[in-house]
């Protein structure tokens, strides 16, 4: 049946599901109404992390990105299945190594980053010990260099989570939003303070904001979440609105797609996301204006996928857009996937690759001023030729946990 919310429904317990019986015809319909709210609210309602014990110096002069073993000064106080977090900090010399000190719009200079803090993290658990080195559960997303970062610059230090909440689900669902222009803007759901947590079979019809999952939205799925938008006459000027809005990290969108909308992202990742972060399989036919752009300052690891859109995928530098977004993606890599224009960017120090993909090549992208941002163009292969294994993604799925678990998410 049809039911009409005028707040969000929230899950916030552990282990509940949502599930209605269908997102086509015949199945559960939720209306929005009243003031603007999102639909679903998934996760618990505030989350701390707490450091226990001693931080622990990481010793290696250079990490590379994608490592997953780590040398730290004194390993003593680690055992396998600890919860870790890797602190990575961010000096004046590796923002002025990335040019990103000088960033200026409408004359007033911008802040990339701010310099001095530990504000890149990675949540990971202690896989095994061996003398001074550390195996983590899964690879970093960034690289690590004392050169530029200085000493002390990196450490490990074990933490105590409260207030996340782990196992919850909405499945099997319509929702209807209004149409844009209609006085009220609603949002799809808003994933955060969740570990281990899904949606699954999701239509969701004229909705101004889309799916959101916040900085301590971790080890989610969302799986065939389809957003579609009524035509509409707004143009491409201004602020964007996200379909799919990403903070987290280890987050996978599977075989998922937007139509219809303008003024949008298709995908986005949020300041300083560290990955794994997934797309796999994304639809998206926007009347205008759709892209697959990591938004601001610095996210890492992110894989596009098989991802087939109009407008562009975009993995680099966004200069003085925004507040000084600059930097938007290191790491990230488009596999055989197609768009109207790949605009794949080398920042200093890391890259950004395109991989079996099609597109018009355009990486000096105009920032907000109008300047255009000449990155040096990041690393492309078998353009327009798509490559083996089809999914990279799945490929070292199997690899990881064996042809049973490609089976399991519906491969």
């Amino acid at each position: 049946g049809a039911f009409l919310l005028e707040s969000p429904i929230q899950l916030a317990n552990d282990g509940v599901v949502l599930r209605g019986s269908g997102s086509g015809a015949g199945g559960t319909v939720l209306k929005a109404q009243g003031a603007g709210h999102a639909m679903l609210s998934l996760g618990g309602a505030s989350a701390s992390l707490t450091p226990v014990g001693s931080a622990a110096a990481i010793a290696d002069g250079y990490l590379p990105s994608g490592a997953s073993v780590i040398h730290v000064a004194d390993a003593s106080g680690f055992k396998p299945g600890d919860a870790v977090m890797i602190r990575r900090r961010a000096s004046a010399e590796w923002i002025h190594f990335m040019d990103m000190d000088q960033l200026v719009r409408d004359g007033k200079p911008q802040t990339w980053i701010n310099a001095g803090n530990n504000n890149e993290y990675w949540l990971r658990a202690v896989a095994a010990v061996d003398g001074k080195s550390l195996t983590l559960n899964a690879p970093l997303s960034d690289s690590f260099d004392s050169g530029y970062l200085g000493p002390n610059s990196a450490s490990v230090q074990k933490y105590q989570a409260n207030g996340i909440a782990s196992q919850i689900g909405a499945e099997h669902l319509a929702l209807e939003g209004q149409p844009r222009g209609s006085g009220t803007d609603y949002a799809v759901a808003n994933l955060d303070n969740l570990a281990d947590g899904w949606l699954s079979d999701i239509q969701a019809h004229n909705f101004t904001g889309g799916v959101v999952v916040g900085k301590q939205g971790r080890r989610l799925t969302l799986e065939k979440v389809a957003l579609s938008h009524d035509h509409n006459n707004v143009d491409c000027s201004g602020a964007k609105e996200f379909e799919f809005s990403i903070a987290g990290s280890q987050v996978l969108v599977d075989r998922s797609a937007s139509t219809g909308s303008k003024k949008s992202f298709y995908y986005a990742t949020q300041a300083q996301a560290g990955g794994p972060n997934v797309l796999l399989n994304f639809t998206g036919r926007a009347e205008a204006c759709g892209n697959i752009e990591p938004h601001q300052r610095w996210a890492t690891g992110l894989l596009v996928d098989n991802a087939d859109i109009s407008g562009a995928i975009a993995l680099g530098n966004r200069g003085a857009d925004g507040s000084g977004h600059g930097w938007s993606m290191g790491w990230g890599v488009a596999w055989n996937s197609k768009a109207d224009q790949l605009a794949i960017a080398a920042p200093p120090g890391a890259t950004n690759w395109a991989i079996g993909s099609s597109g018009a090549l355009t990486p000096n992208v105009p920032d907000a001023q109008g300047v255009p941002v000449p990155p040096k163009l990041g690393a492309v292969d078998s353009a327009n030729v798509r490559v083996g294994p089809d999914s990279l993604y799945l490929m070292q799925l199997c690899q990881r946990l064996g042809p049973q678990a490609v089976k399991n998410i519906g491969y």
